[in-house]
């Protein structure tokens, strides 16, 4: 045994220069015993540990700003296809838009001062959301009368 440690200790240069074949820590896996599932598994759950939050709070959390945004676009797609409409489709979508978006007292405005921030983002992200949605419906329904 102490031969093998000295032959190899004494040519490490030449071990370390060449390359291993193409799978030979998967087969080394393999005859250790060693499951490899398992590091498979662990791995796709720490990847997805670290990223669920990170796109959760990309994609949802962008703050009341980001639906206020997206609700603007909807408002603007809606008001050029009510543009080219007759004047009793456009008037009938331009009422209903005017009735989702127009508020005479912001929702930020009604809420007490007691909620934390992150509530309050939280119910006028809801807020929001609910109106989107409402304008997403009703764009479909300006675009199929088109």
């Amino acid at each position: 045994m102490d031969n093998l440690k000295n032959f190899i200790e004494n040519n490490r240069d030449a071990f370390d220069e060449v390359r291993l074949p193409l799978g030979h820590k998967m087969r080394f896996y393999v005859r250790g015993g060693i499951d490899m599932k398992k590091y498979v598994i662990a791995a796709a759950i720490l990847v997805l540990g670290i990223v669920s939050p990170m796109l959760y709070n990309s994609f949802f959390n962008g703050g009341p700003e980001k639906y206020k945004q997206m609700l603007k676009e909807r408002e603007d797609q809606i008001t050029v296809l009510a543009a080219s409409m007759d004047e009793r489709d456009k008037k009938s979508i331009l009422m209903i838009l005017d009735q989702l978006v127009k508020e005479s007292i912001p929702l930020e405005e009604q809420l007490p001062e007691t909620l934390t921030g992150e509530t309050k983002n939280e119910i006028i992200t809801n807020y929001y959301k609910t109106k989107i949605e409402g304008a997403d419906k009703l764009l479909a329904y300006a675009e199929s009368i088109e």
